[in-house]
């Protein structure tokens, strides 16, 4: 649930990208963003916890696509992106960009490939296995 609507302030498409935040940080660390031991904990961690930054979780991420996580994951509204197509851009970007700095490819590779193709399956703290 995104900060504003656990408030119940006006709702738009900014809080489907924030839920976006929330699977992309989970198929990228193999954990949600915020852990609780009740829904009411969990709910006061979004409104207020910052976010534990994904590289923290997975050193190998590229710091691009951690950035767009990020983003996506923001208290503020105003502060994520404007429209799905302007993340959609923001993510491909972010694909392409590691992939270019890369001269074998080799993890980062099959976790660019697998975000691309949307087939991130694993959860285990060991993914992506070669």
């Amino acid at each position: 649930m995104a900060p504003e609507q656990a408030l119940g302030k006006t709702v738009d498409g900014r809080a489907d990208l924030y839920a976006l935040g929330v699977v992309l940080y989970e198929l990228t660390t193999g954990r949600v963003p915020f852990l609780g031991d009740d829904p009411l904990a969990t709910i006061s961690q979004h409104l207020h916890a910052p976010v534990v930054p994904p590289r923290m979780l997975r050193p190998d991420l590229p710091r691009s696509i951690e950035t767009v996580i990020l983003r996506l994951l923001a208290k503020d509204p105003a502060q994520r992106f404007a429209t799905a197509a302007e993340t959609a851009t923001a993510l491909r970007e972010a694909l392409i960009e590691p992939a270019e700095e890369l001269e074998d490819g080799g993890e980062h590779g099959a976790l660019l490939d697998a975000l691309s193709r949307g087939r991130l399956v694993a959860r285990g703290p060991s993914w992506p296995s070669a």
